[in-house]
């Protein structure tokens, strides 16, 4: 069953949570790749493909499975 897009709620999340995005662990930041993936955020398209830069390999294999996750990936 393919995938529809999530309507992203901003107010359901906590406004600190962006700072993952450029945490020092890398699990943390491809855990938060993940959830922009998942959560429909707006802006999940271009910060998954900036996380495909990453310096870290695991950050960059978490970008692109979770770019594969994401309704707003293009086809």
């Amino acid at each position: 069953e393919p995938m529809t897009a999530a309507t992203f709620e901003a107010d359901l999340w906590p406004p600190a949570l962006d700072r993952a995005r450029r945490h020092g662990d890398a699990n943390i930041r491809k855990l938060y790749g993940r959830w922009l993936a998942l959560s429909g955020q707006p802006e999940a398209l271009s910060i998954l493909t900036a996380q495909r830069r990453d310096t870290d390999p695991l950050v960059r294999e978490g970008a692109i499975l979770s770019l594969g996750l994401s309704a707003q990936a293009p086809a």
